[in-house]
């Protein structure tokens, strides 16, 4: 009897040891799978985010396999240590159990006007064209001009003719992608087959972003101007003016006839957004002697236009605009552009300070830290 007593008290501890094994089994994969639920989550929303960094709605109870995930997105109007951070707090459950994942998300920064000029296709320089560079906020441009720095840059070729110099360096994303014709001359280093560089860098949200925040209506001042609120088109007469105070701007179009002139308050900082095209005639000018990172022009239009004499102190990105350049214009700042020509003396003087210019949100956005609570 003893025996058979120690016997079945043996079977029970054992059977119950079994029972608690097949609980203990049972629970560390359910947690597994919550964990792997919120990671779930976690890599859902970071999807979203990278293709609109303004995405903030997360998700509630989102049914994934067994289960379900929460993601919440935190930014500096919920916590303002977080500047330009975000927080992605994702919760997984899988049947009772429950497991949370942080990570910390952080804008990609690009450094967009390293070149003078560049170009996704092709660039043309000819009849006495020229680049080189100064250093705007360090002094005049005759006290800090360079023949060099005021480098150019292609996905495609570079094509210089007649005369035309580059002062500074050229790359082209083509092997064998420099042409150079009759007296063209480049004053630097000459590359080809490099790796290309990536434009369309400004996501369709930021010129959303710029049309519900449009300073036109209060930041214009002038003469002989005009500005439709119902097509955002700007347009400056022969001879007359318009000020832009500090702040941001979407036009449709912006044009400015024979001796017109737009300017900027002095030691404010603009930024315009600018959905169609450019065109400056005879003498017309944009922030004429003023500092070009003052004026940061981004556009997805079409064509950016410069006549005869006319002037344009600024930095521009437009992947998608032909740039063209013509008889004396000059051009002190940087261009990216779908295709550049700049012929009949046209200069263009790069302002060596652009290259600290820094965009961000540009160059997508990574996480920078991750934990599981």
């Amino acid at each position: 009897l003893a025996l058979i007593l120690s016997l079945s008290a043996l079977a029970l501890i054992s059977a119950d040891r079994s029972t608690l094994g097949i609980e203990l089994s049972y629970n560390q994969v359910h947690q597994e799978r919550a964990f792997y639920l919120a990671e779930a989550g976690y890599q859902h929303a970071f999807s979203k985010i990278k293709k609109d960094p303004a995405w903030r709605e997360g998700f509630a109870n989102q049914a994934f396999g067994s289960g379900v995930y929460t993601v919440e997105v935190i930014d500096s109007d919920t916590d303002s240590s977080l500047a330009e951070t975000l927080l992605v707090v994702s919760s997984g459950e899988c049947n009772g159990a429950v497991s949370i994942v942080q990570a910390w998300l952080v804008p990609g920064v690009v450094n967009p006007f390293g070149f003078a000029l560049f170009s996704d296709e092709d660039l043309s320089m000819k009849q006495g064209a020229c680049t080189d560079s100064y250093r705007a906020d360090s002094g005049t441009y005759l006290a800090t001009m360079l023949q060099e720095d005021g480098d150019v840059g292609s996905n495609n070729m570079i094509i210089l003719s007649q005369d035309a110099t580059v002062g500074g360096d050229a790359a082209s994303a083509v092997p064998g992608g420099i042409i150079l014709g009759s007296n063209a001359a480049i004053l630097g280093s000459q590359s080809t087959g490099v790796p290309p560089t990536t434009l369309n860098l400004i996501p369709d949200t930021e010129y959303d972003s710029a049309k519900a925040n449009n300073y036109a209506l209060s930041g214009l001042s002038g003469s002989n101007f005009t500005y439709t609120t119902t097509t955002n088109k700007l347009s400056v007469k022969s001879n007359g003016f318009v000020n832009l105070a500090g702040g941001m701007y979407y036009f449709s179009d912006v044009s400015i006839k024979q001796n017109g002139r737009l300017t900027i308050t002095p030691g404010a900082k603009v930024t315009i957004y600018i959905v169609g095209n450019i065109t400056l005639q005879q003498d017309a000018s944009m922030n004429d002697g003023g500092i070009p990172s003052d004026m940061i022009v981004f556009s997805k239009g079409m064509m950016f236009s410069m006549f005869q004499d006319s002037k344009f102190y600024g930095a521009f990105y437009g992947p998608s605009v032909v740039f063209k350049g013509r008889q004396d214009m000059g051009m002190y700042g940087a261009v990216v552009a779908r295709s550049v020509s700049i012929h009949q003396d046209a200069c263009f003087h790069y302002d060596r300070g652009l290259g600290e210019y820094s965009k961000a949100g540009a160059g997508g956005i990574s996480t920078v830290a991750w934990r599981e609570l």
